[in-house]
Parts: structure tokens; sequence; C-alpha cells
């Protein structure tokens, strides 16, 4: 079975998943049926359009329905055209727009065998692919997510490939993805990306894209020179059944091996996980493909996360300073912001050469920033299996204590004490918490953001005396409490920690929890601005200010750069809404 042409059609899509909304109307049929047997297609395409209306609305809450298209089951979900269809099941859902639609009393075609399905016999056909109900927020008048505390998967696999040195993205799937995370990345980072995209159709949704993918890496090729390519697959390409591993296959078989450059594929299915999903799962497949056996050297592989620009700088100045060669990846600390240019170049220089990550199998020990990848398969994960290298899960170094298990870490590995340099900047961290205690004690906060950044945050804010009273994210590692507890164990007991939560859910709960101020990303300013409170702009995205890509969060740098912000945002409230003006604090 494959997807109906009609499906396509742009007033069908009605994007539904993950805050996006990628759905599709429930109209399943043999697209390959030929054109005059029409009465036959029909007859097929419309007990399939019926019985997913009927199942959606036989259940008290919906969830999804699926059944086997191209090589997998795919999920179908209950969609806003569905809602408007009348209860009279005889509607076959052939009208352009829901806004033609009049119902089936007066609809001609509904009245065609004046028939209904037997919901039991055919339901027995499908294939149930209802989710977990703890997978999705159970509020009472829940309809669907509202604008998302998260990213699309594929973004942060392409942000993951853009720290390779010579790589390019290269989206298989619709156009408009690729510039949706163009104009994201953009606007965060302040500099030019170029992300290929296949550019699916009509005919490649329902025949496939092979034809679009060969095409898409001989043409990047040919113009970019690359490296290497990195593919992720968008919401359609995964939804369609694509084989990548074939398709690459295909390509070499019939262009020859070296016809393009080397390809390394990630999916990345927007309806599934997260960008941070995203991102990781990019760096795993990096090593997973290309990383081999060597013989041991005393190089750190160091995998941490989606961090900032100034971040990735901070990093390597440390693991130079204790003396430790390093392979970082992914290091988009200059392909992000880097320097201008005399001539325009197609691909920035830096990032982390492709000799590295091939040799990562030679690494002495491997540092992997993020608790919630407890029980993931990570790039860590891989060199500790596939070549026996020790690995150490570490939080976000963030505030003195995650910071100091960073520090004690790299000074286990190099034998070496932590530089004195790092020393004072600690000694320094903590004066200054001495020094703005009253302004910060007791301060309400709110905290959200992709999980690691939330617990990173929230051990920072718990030692500068602030009480987080939610502590929020869109993400569903099913993690995210367990290990902000055991990593901050002086958290209150009545801090909210909630997974899966959206912007308005967010913004329903905030009035009752009275926050001082929030911390996270720009997308948090609109309930920051109904609340008229600070919003301290951390993590990614920052598209209303200048420098999110140079903001500094890790280390005890990075904790004192975080510090001050936030105590000079709250001394900013005080000033700001006294009714004496005063110039001294």
């Amino acid at each position: 079975m494959f997807l109906g042409p009609r499906m396509m059609n742009p007033q069908y899509m009605l994007l539904r998943l993950g805050g996006f909304h990628f759905g599709t109307y429930a109209n399943v049929g043999l697209a390959l049926a030929p054109e005059s047997d029409r009465q036959h297609r029909e007859f097929l395409i419309r007990p399939f359009s019926l019985v997913f209306t009927a199942i959606s609305k036989s259940k008290t809450n919906p969830r999804q329905v699926g059944i086997p298209i191209a090589k997998r089951p795919v999920a179908v979900l209950k969609t806003d055209i569905q809602e408007m269809q009348t209860d009279d099941l005889g509607c076959p859902g052939t009208c352009d727009s829901p806004a033609d639609c009049r119902g089936a009393a007066q609809c001609s075609l509904a009245k065609i065998g004046n028939r209904k399905p037997e919901i039991g016999n055919i339901q027995s056909l499908l294939t149930s692919a209802a989710t977990d109900d703890d997978e999705e927020p159970q509020s009472k008048n829940f309809t669907s997510t509202r604008n998302a505390c998260k990213l699309c998967t594929p973004l942060g696999a392409c942000l993951a490939f853009r720290g390779v040195e010579g790589c390019i993205p290269f989206l298989h799937g619709s156009q408009g993805c690729s510039t949706y995370i163009r104009r994201y990345l953009i606007s965060h980072f302040r500099e030019p990306i170029d992300i290929a995209s296949s550019n699916f159709h009509e005919e490649s949704a329902i025949f496939g894209g092979s034809k679009n993918f060969c095409q898409g890496a001989l043409n990047i090729t040919r113009q970019y020179q690359p490296q290497l390519i990195g593919t992720a697959t968008t919401c359609l390409a995964e939804t369609i059944g694509e084989d990548m591993g074939q398709l690459i296959h295909d390509l070499k078989e019939k262009h020859g091996e070296n016809a393009a450059a080397p390809i390394v594929h990630v999916s990345t299915a927007s309806y599934r996980g997260t960008h941070m999903d995203g991102f990781h799962s990019a760096v795993r497949e990096l090593v997973e493909q290309l990383a081999v056996a060597g013989e041991k050297n005393k190089n750190v592989a160091l995998f941490p996360g989606m961090a900032s620009a100034a971040d990735l700088r901070h990093l390597k100045e440390i693991l130079t300073d204790f003396n430790l060669p390093l392979t970082l990846l992914p290091d988009y600390s200059d392909t992000m912001d880097g320097a201008t240019w005399s001539e325009y170049e197609k691909l920035q220089s830096g990032g982390t050469p492709i000799a590295a990550i091939r040799a990562l199998g030679s690494t002495q020990a491997t540092i992997e920033f993020g608790r919630t990848l407890v029980e993931t398969k990570t790039g860590g994960t891989v060199l500790q299996n596939k070549f026996a290298i020790p690995r150490q899960l570490l939080g976000l170094p963030m505030g003195i204590r995650e910071s100091d298990a960073f520090f004690n870490a790299l000074a286990e590995i190099a034998g070496v004490e932590t530089p004195v340099k790092y020393q004072r900047e600690r000694g320094r961290l903590v004066d200054s918490l001495i020094d703005g205690h009253k302004y910060a004690f007791e301060k309400r906060a709110i905290v959200f953001g992709e999980e690691d950044l939330v617990i990173g945050l929230t051990a920072l804010l718990c030692e500068i005396g602030v009480t987080p009273v939610l502590c929020a994210s869109g993400g569903r590692s099913k993690q995210l409490e367990k290990c902000l507890r055991a990593a901050v164990p002086d958290l209150p007991a009545e801090t909210r920690v909630e997974e899966g939560f959206d912007f308005a859910e967010i913004a329903e709960a905030a009035p009752e929890l009275k926050p001082d101020f929030l911390i996270g990303s720009s997308k948090g300013y609109s309930i920051a601005r109904r609340l008229k409170l600070p919003l301290v702009r951390v993590g990614f995205p920052i598209h209303d200010r200048i420098g999110g890509q140079r903001v500094l969060h890790l280390g005890y740098r990075g904790a004192q750069e975080l510090y001050d912000r936030i105590v000079n945002a709250l001394l900013e409230v005080k000033q700001e809404t006294s009714t004496v003006g005063y110039a001294y604090l």
C-alpha cells in the first residue's frame, strides 16, 4: 500500500506532530491502480478512510492507528479534517478542502452503496500503533502540542554535521524542511549555512525519492566538493519508509563508487524525538560509520552535546591546559561562528577533521555530557562497545558541583592537578556568590529547554540560592526528574519537573507559581512579557538578541557569566520598578 496522491495536496497536509503538525488526511488506497479502473480504486480507498475516522472517534483519547504502508507500519493521526467531518460515517472525504465539506447528508458520493463499514471486521486488518498514554500530556482539555518547547529532529542533525570539516547537511525530504532549519540556525548563529534538499514532490512521495536522492548527491558533489555528505531523513521520507542504505548502494552501483562524496546517513523523523535526539543520533552515526580500530594513543574523545560556539572554544582551551590531545565532536566553533571572509566560502573552514573521527577507535578515554543519555545509544557507547574505550557520562559542567566533576575527570585522565588558572576561576566564582547572595537568595525561577540544559541550569540555580519552581522540557526521555534529583539533591520536593511540556502549558502554570524570572531560550519571551518578568536568555535558540552563539554556559567561567547575568536581571527589575530613582545598590 502507498499513500494516495491526494494526500500530497497542500490542502490536506495538516501538520500536527511535535508542534509542527505533520499528519495527513486518513485516505489510503492503491496509488498504483490504473486510472481507468477508477471505480475499483475508489472502492479500495473509501473503506480505509471510513475506518480511520471511525476508530479515531471510538477512542476516548484518540491515539494513532496505522496500516502497513511501503515496508513498515505507518502511524496516521486523527487530523483537523477528520474533526470537521460529521458523525455519519458515510463521508468518503473527497472534497477539495475542508471548507468545501457540506456534510454527509448533502454529499451524493456518501450515499453510494449506502453502507457503513463493519469496524470490528476491518479493524483486524489494521496494525495498531497506539502510543503509551504516559507519552502525551494528559491535560483535561488537551488537543495537541501548542508552541512546542522543542525543535525538529533534523535540525539537531544538521548542526552536528556542520561541526565536521568539509561536511554539508543533505535533507532527504521536502524543500521546506531545509528552509525552516536554515532560518533557525542563521538567526541564532548569524552565519550563512547551506543545507541541501532532495526536494520531494508528489511523485517522490508515492514512488519514493531514489531519483531525487541520487541526483542531489551528485549535484552537491559537483557544486561544493565536500569531504562528506551528512544525510538526514525528514518526516516524509520516514513515513513512506525510505531505505537509505539501499539508496546509497544504488547510487554507487549506478554511478560508481566515487561519483559522490562519502555519505553518512541518520534517521531523524520529527514525529519521533527532539532536536537533541537528532543531534545525538548524528554524532552516533558519524562514530558508528567512520571510526575504525587502531593503536591506542593519548587522545581524549569529548562529546559535548549541543553547546554554544563559545562553550566549544572554552572546552578546547581547558583540554589544552591539561595537555590532553582532544577530538571534539562536533566542533562548529568556527564553522558557525567564524571570522569575516575576503571571499565567500561555500563550506566554512573549521570543524572536526574526518581523519580524527576515523581515529576515535584509538582514543584512551571518552567523556560525554548528558545525564539523560544514561540509557541511550550514543557516540560514547559506540566507542565503548566496539573498541572497549572507557566512557565517563557527566552532566553539563554548569555551576560548581558539575564543573568540579568535569575537572576532576580530566585531572584523573591526565594524571595532574587542575591548573591553577581554573582553581582561581573557581575561587572568584565562590567569592561572587557571597557578594550577590542577598539579591538572589530565595528568588523563584522557571527553567525550560532541552532536558540536560535544564538539569545544568537547575544545579546552578540551587547553588546560588534560587528556588526553581518549574523545570520543564519538551523532551520525553523519561529520565528528566530522576536525573535532575540525582544531580541536585537539594532540589525542593515541591519543585515541578515536567517532560513533554509546551510553552502554552508553561504559560498556564506560571501565574500560580509566582516566579521572579524565567531562564531559557528566546522562545519564552512572550510568557515573560505577559508576566512582566525578566528572561535570562540561554541555550538555543536566541533569536531576539545578538551573540546567542557566544553565550558561555560551561565551566567555572561560564557559571560566573550566567550568575552575573541572573543577578543583574533581578537588580534591573528592582531598580526599574522602584518609586524612587536611585543609581547605587
